[in-house]
């Protein structure tokens, strides 16, 4: 039989910021404690105000570093005691999905689809894709940490954060999986027939990505392009510094400004404020945070703050494809003025 324990839920983070996530937690629920470290990212913790309190909280204030959050207020060995002690709170009128993790893929595979057709044999409809209930299932050791929650209660569409896409072979890099992930997370949406400038583009990843959106692209790097991009009539490589090309082109105006150089979050937050003049009224720019292994907490918060007044953070979280870095979304700051 499955063994309920109130209060408890999963935090995913990236593997070594484990405390980061706690801290997190600890911000919008005093009352969180930690339970242990699963691994890989993994913490099982719980509060008094259990996982619907940690999620409302995350919703009015979004943390950086958590990817992911799955209630586990079940412990249990096999897929039908998860289902007898999950129906109490699933509605029928509503689609499920079910989202199982474990180090062995085929292991969480198998135990997903003997879940899922448990509940379909019980009368509930399964919707993978969109669903509107997500029971979560978390097998380690022979155990399964599980429990039932809302669609938009998780953080991520993605079991543990953990997002997907498939490989393209005219992929230039990695990187681009970045910027997809993104567009996704933070539902960006990217103008087909506008402008945008890529600063720090070599070797072309996020520029091939934008011209794929059908945007015209000025890829700026004093490092040369891909080579197959040359055959890419929407993106013009400017063979200079970012800074350089901002003091000679201020005439220039983006829909959209990208920024995944390799520098120091704070000079990267610099650059960026400096081209803010090119930004066009609506635009937003998409930039990566690259921090130190020691005090990554700090060390974003302090990115960030050097952005105020500059430029309103609409996003920024630590995305699956990033490593030592955070993605941010950043809109023009209005001044406003004070009455008269």
């Amino acid at each position: 039989m499955a063994s309920i324990y109130p209060g408890r839920f999963i935090l995913t983070t990236a593997p070594g910021d484990e405390q980061i996530a706690f801290n997190e937690t600890r911000a919008v629920d005093e009352t969180a404690a930690f339970v242990m470290r699963l691994g890989g990212g993994e913490v099982l913790a719980e509060s008094q105000s259990g996982f619907r309190g940690i999620s409302g909280g995350f919703k009015k204030s979004p943390p950086v570093f958590i990817r992911h959050i799955a209630p586990a207020d079940i412990e249990a060995v096999k897929p039908f005691e998860v289902a007898e002690a999950v129906i109490g709170g699933l509605d029928k009128t509503r689609v499920f999905s079910v989202q199982a993790r474990a180090s062995n893929e085929a292991e969480a595979r198998a135990f997903q689809s003997e879940l899922a057709g448990l509940l379909v044999n019980r009368g509930y409809e399964l919707d993978v894709k969109n669903p509107h209930q997500i029971i979560s299932a978390y097998l380690k050791n022979g155990r399964v940490l599980a429990g039932a929650s809302c669609d938009g209660d998780n953080l991520s569409d993605w079991a543990g954060g953990r997002i997907r896409f498939k490989k393209d072979d005219k992929m230039i890099s990695r990187a681009e999986f970045k910027l997809l992930e993104a567009a996704h997370v933070f539902k960006l949406s990217f103008k087909a027939g506008g402008r945008a400038l890529d600063l720090g583009a070599a070797p072309g990843g996020w520029s091939r990505v934008l011209a794929g959106y059908g945007m015209s692209v000025a890829a700026v790097d004093p490092a040369p392009l891909d080579s197959s991009l040359s055959a890419v009539d929407s993106i013009r490589h400017y063979k200079t510094t970012a800074g350089d090309f901002i003091k000679n082109h201020l005439e220039e105006r983006f829909d959209i400004i990208v920024n995944d150089m390799r520098m120091d979050a704070r000079l990267s937050a610099e650059v960026l404020i400096s081209a803010k003049t090119l930004l066009n009224d609506g635009g937003f720019c998409v930039m990566t945070l690259k921090l130190a292994e020691k005090n990554k907490q700090k060390s974003c918060a302090r990115a960030l703050a050097a952005l105020t007044g500059h430029y309103e953070a609409t996003g920024a979280r630590q995305l699956f494809h990033n490593r030592s870095e955070v993605t941010a979304v950043l809109t023009p700051a209005v001044n406003k003025r004070p009455r008269a």
